[in-house]
């Protein structure tokens, strides 16, 4: 039996579309170029709820369940760019 729980915006579906368009529409939602908790292991956002805040002073490591004994590097932020095929620039 398939099970019928999914994340909506994985599917990008038309009733997510629809709902977060009239959301909009009444002001209910806006559009922002914030900050958002994104966890790249999921490849998604994260709600605030799930995230635990903590000052870090630089390069720190934390352990993090299920990432293992050595921890994971916070306190540190990486630029990274691709070159565009065709590009000039």
């Amino acid at each position: 039996m398939k099970s019928r729980l999914f994340f909506p915006f994985q599917s990008h579906s038309r009733a997510v579309n629809h709902a977060f368009s009239t959301l909009f529409d009444r002001g209910l939602v806006h559009r922002s170029e914030g900050a958002v908790n994104w966890c790249c292991t999921l490849g998604s956002a994260v709600s605030d709820i799930e995230v635990d805040r903590v000052e870090v002073a630089g390069r720190t490591k934390l352990k993090v369940p299920g990432y293992g004994e050595e921890g994971v590097e916070f306190g540190v932020m990486h630029d990274f760019a691709y070159k565009v095929e065709g590009d000039q620039d």
